[in-house]
């Protein structure tokens, strides 16, 4: 593929925010030139082409969080000479990455220098403000202003009424502490950006750092402006079934339900949702949201197992109307599932589905600096408490300050039932046979395997065996919780847990081992490296007649083997799925980056991806 080609793929990719692709592809292009001999190939190194590439690589390096790397390639790209404005501006954003996570002031120094280089040279209005604000974090307020009034009067000249010229208007007016016109100027941008929640994010961010680490008040006006959208988890009751005896939303108060949910959406003025989409609650939600006719909100709807199966479990014993009503919201939003597989009878799924709803919203509520609502439409009478039903979530909702409850109770005591009887369909949903002695169960798996293996000299395979896998058994052997399956296939280590805590323990220690072992000294490639990939979901659980050993098969253990092909070298990667678990079980324990929406190994489809580290 020609060099060109392969610059451009990789800048769309990071403008379409699939940073693992864009890195990933860069990588290998990179990779494939370095280590090419022939001279017509060792030549593309002498390209601007090639130093774009370089460029690109770095920047989704910066977006997935792994700015050390980043720095590796900028630092001598920029020393050599290179010192144009997109490499002025990303080793100045990776100074400015190293000094907000350690607090050391000589990347805060660098940061400025580099920034400041960047504006002299080019006259660009990016590295100007960022050079204006980071020499206010030092203190030069002389140096700040000067630079502010000159980023004004740049961005003036070329009247460019973008939203990133109309932000960077406003923080260098702020700087200025001229606050009329910086408030102007954050409005125009954001009303530019809509459900661009990153770019409005990325200045709510700068915001953050000027009051924190500068005397200026910000005023409350920019704050609303700029503050991050409101995020709501919901779950409620279904509908009552046709046999429930006791009524709990009975059919008459549906209208009285939808009109309550009107005026809490109304006061919250939600943009990002994660519901489910079942009869009652969930699809009056849903229609609810969906006649608002916002084009700035983002609703995400999530399905336990395959569409036919929940219209049986979850819509149909309601009636014809819901199924329609169901199948019509599912034309305009696109479902998630937590498994495209059938039900099984396994219940456990609807839990899952709650948990996975709980630890996307404050997760993804986390990058943007604001808490989650969790909004329940339930009968507050109702003292049983279902597995997996929506007190069940209530219960495991970590904010009590961000709770809004709609107690259907209250509606029943005001409401006359004088609505007719409603037929229903009552073809239930049956339970699938499973074999005896399969169990189906929620599991988290790891897949992994070592980056360069194929590659090794024939005289280096003991030394894999008896180095490499030995040194990693005997860092598993000092866990206190065993894998429920572990097996190694050549040089792919694949292991579920029951816990996904108990998982990402065992991921960092043999990532751990992997980076801190002196591989060369144990006659292995100096470079030697691991891939690894977390994913959760339903797995069917058995003896192999053939090992006479535990053993756990189905899609959701191939969706992790296609992860780890695609996983960075020395990173712990995992699906939404997994990080949504551990996030219920452990809190902010643990630190999520976004890396987006990878594309799968062997045309496995996408996957909405994190990186997990350990906060020290």
């Amino acid at each position: 593929m020609e060099l060109e080609k392969i610059v451009k793929d990789v800048d769309e990719l990071i403008k379409k925010a699939r940073y693992f692709e864009a890195q990933n592809k860069a990588f290998h292009a990179l990779e494939d030139i370095d280590k090419s001999e022939k001279d017509e190939i060792k030549q593309k190194k002498e390209t601007p082409e090639f130093l774009r590439l370089k460029q690109l690589h770095a920047s989704s390096l910066t977006k997935i969080g792994v700015t050390d790397k980043a720095l590796k390639i900028l630092k001598p790209l920029y020393n050599s000479g290179n010192k144009d404005i997109e490499t002025s501006g990303l080793l100045g954003r990776v100074y400015k990455d190293l000094w907000k996570n350690t607090g050391n002031l000589e990347y805060l120094r660098s940061s400025i220098d580099t920034y400041l280089t960047g504006f002299k040279n080019h006259n660009d209005f990016y590295t100007g403000i960022n050079a204006a604000t980071m020499s206010l974090f030092i203190g030069d307020i002389v140096e700040s202003k000067k630079l502010a009034k000159a980023v004004i009067e740049l961005i003036n000249k070329e009247n460019d009424e973008d939203y990133w010229s109309l932000a960077t208007l406003g923080e260098a007016y702020l700087l200025l502490g001229e606050k009329e016109k910086a408030i102007d100027a954050y409005s125009k941008a954001v009303k530019k950006e809509k459900t661009h929640f990153g770019n409005i994010n990325s200045s709510y961010h700068q915001i953050m750092l000027i009051s924190k680490f500068t005397q200026i008040e910000v005023p409350a006006e920019i704050l609303d402006i700029l503050k991050p959208p409101c995020i709501i988890a919901f779950s409620g009751h279904m509908i009552d079934h046709p046999n429930r005896k006791t009524p709990r939303f009975p059919a008459y108060i549906e209208s009285s339900v939808k009109e309550e949910l009107g005026k809490v959406i109304k006061e919250l003025n939600p943009k990002i949702v994660y519901t489910s989409a079942a009869c009652g609650s969930d699809i009056l939600f849903i229609e609810t949201l969906l006649e608002q006719n916002q084009d700035d909100m983002e609703i995400n709807v999530y399905l336990p197992f395959s569409k036919d199966d929940f219209i049986k479990t979850s819509v149909s014993f309601a009636g014809e109307k819901w199924e329609e009503r169901f199948l019509n919201i599912l034309n305009k939003v696109s479902p998630k599932y937590v498994t495209e597989e059938s039900y099984f009878g396994n219940d456990e799924l609807f839990s899952f589905t709650g948990d996975l709803m709980i630890g996307i919203s404050i997760i993804r509520s986390m990058t943007l600096l604001t808490k989650p609502f969790f909004l329940g439409v339930m009968d507050m009478e109702d003292v049983s408490k279902k597995f997996a039903g929506t007190s069940d979530i209530l219960s495991r909702w970590p904010y009590q300050d961000t709770i809004k409850i709609i107690d259907i109770s209250k509606i029943q005591k005001n409401k006359q039932n004088n609505s007719s009887e409603q037929q229903h369909n009552e073809d239930y949903m049956h339970k699938q046979a499973i074999p005896f002695g399969i169990q189906r169960e929620i599991k988290y798996i790891l897949f992994a395997d070592i980056v360069g293996f194929s590659k090794m000299r024939e005289e280096q395979t003991p030394y894999f065996v008896f180095e490499l896998l030995k040194v990693i058994s005997e860092g598993i052997e000092k866990l206190t919780i065993q894998p429920k399956v572990l097996n190694t296939w050549g040089d792919a280590i694949f292991a579920t847990f029951n816990k996904a805590s108990d998982m990402i323990e065992f991921a960092l220690v043999i990532n751990n081992i992997i980076q801190k072992t002196n591989w060369t000294e144990r006659h292995l490639p100096k470079d030697t490296n691991i891939r690894i990939a977390l994913h959760a979901g339903p797995v069917f659980n058995g003896i192999d007649p053939i090992t006479k050993k535990d053993n756990a098969y189905g899609s959701h253990i191939n969706r992790a083997a296609r992860m780890e092909p695609v996983t960075a070298r020395g990173q712990i990667y995992a699906s939404e799925q997994f990080a949504a678990a551990l996030y219920v079980e452990k809190g902010d324990m643990y630190k999520y980056e976004y890396i987006g929406k990878i594309k799968l190994a062997k045309d496995f489809g996408y996957q909405e991806t994190y990186s997990i580290t350990k906060v020290k």
